[in-house]
């Protein structure tokens, strides 16, 4: 099982990470945009937001070090300086996402159920019972 922290930023996402990675002389592996995501009624994008992050992540050595995202107005969690990160766990593969969902959620909050997601991998988020972020991802390649 694999842990990596994820920052949460308020719109300058992107030019962070080519900060970082050229810091840890690593590189970007992904950045995806809020316009990407498929359109949804209960959630109507706002177009001042199109070309926010929505996922970006760093890699050195093979490894993924870092990931990160703008988050939206009215997101969970909200953008709050100091308190602006999650832990990311990346299980083996679905079933150890879901009972390590389901450990992370109990007496807590669900963000996000575990399903699949538009990008390809097997996806959810919580807060845990002390306030803190989780993600837990399966990659579409597991």
């Amino acid at each position: 099982m694999q842990f990596v922290t994820n920052l949460n930023f308020n719109g300058n996402c992107e030019e962070a990470f080519k900060f970082y990675a050229n810091a840890l002389q690593a590189k970007i592996d992904a950045t995806n945009y809020y316009r990407e995501m498929p359109e949804d009624p209960n959630m109507p994008m706002d177009p001042a937001y199109a070309d926010k992050v929505m996922h970006s992540s760093i890699s050195k050595d093979g490894k993924l070090v870092l990931m990160g995202a703008d988050l939206l107005p009215g997101m969970s969690p909200e953008y709050i300086v100091g308190s602006n990160l999650e832990i990311c766990v990346m299980p083996e593969d679905k079933a150890e996402c879901d009972r390590v969902f389901a450990a992370l959620s109990e007496g807590g909050t669900v963000v996000m159920p575990m399903e699949d997601q538009f990008w390809g991998d097997y996806f959810g988020a919580c807060k845990d019972k002390y306030g803190f972020g989780w993600m837990i991802i399966c990659p579409s390649n597991k």
